[in-house]
C-alpha cells in the first residue's frame, strides 16, 4: 500500500496529524475514517455486482437475442432541463 514511503514517513505524517487533531480527537478520527472506508469499499462492491448483472445479461442477450423480455429492457434516458 505505501509501497514509496518509508517508516520515518509514516511517523512524520503520524505526527503531523497528532498535532493536528490533537490527542482526543484521534480515536474519532479514526472511526470516522474506518467508517467512510468500510461505506466506499461497500459501495463498490455494490457497483462491481451491477456491472457484472449486466455483463451477464448482455452475454446472455449476444447468446439468444429472443430471450430478452418485454420488462427486461432498460429505460431511455431522458434529459430534462433543470430551471
Amino acid at each position: 500500500m505505501f509501497s514509496g514511503v518509508g517508516h520515518w514517513e509514516v511517523i512524520l505524517i503520524f505526527g503531523i496529524v497528532l498535532l493536528v487533531f490533537g490527542p482526543k480527537n484521534l480515536p474519532r478520527l479514526a472511526r470516522s475514517m474506518g467508517s467512510a472506508i468500510r461505506d466506499f469499499k461497500s459501495g463498490i462492491s455494490g457497483v462491481g455486482q451491477e456491472l457484472d448483472e449486466a455483463m451477464d445479461k448482455a452475454d446472455a442477450l449476444d447468446d439468444d437475442p429472443s430471450a430478452m423480455q418485454s420488462g427486461d429492457s432498460a429505460p431511455a434516458a431522458t434529459h430534462d432541463k433543470v430551471q
